[in-house]
């Protein structure tokens, strides 16, 4: 089974923040993006959507229905959503630092460890039907599946590169996953 993961086109303000469950909309050009990714799918597959509305103003530009999915959210920043990063680590200095040097295993205060988005995620991914599925979500959530599928710690997570509104296509299979492309600024054949 193909599952086509989008990272959600640009939102309103993003730059420098935590977004997390933050839940801001597209900027007019994050529309502009989402309309153009949209516009090389020509496929037909069942589109699932993190409910953050800037995930969900992604998925509307394929203009199909869809559901949506709260595991398929970014990582809980908690006590810090939606701040910037230079306010957090002035307010909160020496627990932004821990959790900068472990994001894989510490959470944020009142949030979630990359462990915790790594295993609702894929949680999310495992429950889809057994067809091919647009999923539309955020970097965290495709790092996450990514480490999963090629066995990657997830310390290294933030190797892979993924843009907004890039698609990262795996192949299910019932005992393995495989990685076909990863920020992709299109649908490809394969």
């Amino acid at each position: 089974m193909n599952v086509y993961l989008i990272r959600h086109a640009e939102p309103e303000g993003a730059a420098g923040r935590g977004l997390g469950h933050t839940d801001l909309p597209l900027s007019a050009h994050g529309v502009e993006m989402a309309r153009g990714l949209a516009g090389t799918w020509t496929g037909t597959a069942r589109i699932v959507s993190s409910d953050l509305i800037r995930a969900r103003s992604t998925a509307q530009a394929f203009g199909i229905d869809f559901s949506t999915d709260p595991r398929f959210r970014e990582m809980h920043f908690g006590q810090w959503d939606g701040l910037r990063f230079d306010e957090i680590a002035s307010i909160d200095g020496e627990r932004w630092q821990r959790f900068m040097d472990r994001f894989d295993s510490e959470r944020a205060p009142g949030g979630e460890s990359f462990v915790d988005v790594q295993a609702r995620a894929l949680a999310a991914l495992v429950d889809l039907p057994a067809e091919e599925h647009i999923v539309v979500c955020h970097a965290g959530v495709i790092r996450a599946l990514l480490c999963h599928a090629l066995d990657v710690p997830l310390k290294l997570a933030f190797r892979f590169r993924i843009d907004y509104a890039s698609v990262t296509l795996l192949q299910l299979s019932e005992d393995r996953i495989d990685v076909c492309y990863v920020n992709a600024d299109r649908f490809r054949a394969i």
